[in-house]
């Protein structure tokens, strides 16, 4: 989610790096440790630019944290102006000038299913309601395996006795049923009107 949330308006990623991440593919990263500068030895994934490209293999002569390491360009951050220097782990942001992609562009694999850039409150919407949708397919799926009774009698055992006991009456008009989930304790439980008397 993170990849997705950087092609935001909202994001503080540098234009440059917004539009890599748009055109970019699963394909187009690379699981890494060149950018050590400040970071050292901690696998990260990237977009594969020229620069990593050239680097790849050799990130064991970037995890030194050089004082004197050569700089790709600059940038503010809280309002101080920082030089980036080459290898660095900080990401571009919007006030970063100078090579943006021999920068860290740190991208996952999910960066291939990021194709525009879209609102934050768009995505985060489209996530719940996704989430959403799948509970209840999956919801209405494991309740109508459960609903299996074990004889044709009125009072009907549940297969998986360790969620639902049993099932007292069945109202296939008002899609409800009467469960016992104890020895005493009755409630009605809501499944999904598709299932009727028959499919029980």
């Amino acid at each position: 989610m993170g990849t997705r949330f950087l092609a935001t308006p909202e994001a503080n990623a540098h234009a440059e790096y917004k539009a890599k991440l748009v055109t970019a593919s699963e394909e187009d990263t690379v699981r890494t440790i060149l950018f050590g500068n400040g970071w050292p030895h901690a696998p990260h994934r990237a977009l594969r630019t020229p620069f990593v490209s050239e680097w790849v293999g050799r990130e064991n002569e970037t995890q030194d944290s050089r004082l004197d390491e050569a700089q790709v360009g600059r940038t503010v951050i809280a309002g101080a102006e920082i030089p980036i220097q080459r290898f660095v782990s900080v990401p571009p942001n919007v006030h970063a000038t100078g090579d943006i992609e021999s920068m860290a562009l740190l991208a996952g694999q999910s960066v291939g299913l990021v194709n525009e850039l879209r609102p934050a409150a768009e995505i985060l919407r489209q996530t719940v309601d996704g989430a959403e949708r799948l509970i209840r397919e999956l919801s209405a799926r494991s309740l109508k395996s459960l609903l299996k009774p074990r004889s044709s009698s009125p009072f009907c055992c549940f297969a998986n006795a360790s969620i639902l006991t049993s099932c007292d009456r069945i109202y296939p008009a008002t899609g409800q049923l009467l469960a016992r989930t104890g020895r005493h304790n009755h409630h009605l439980v809501e499944f999904e009107s598709k299932i009727t008397g028959e499919d029980l």
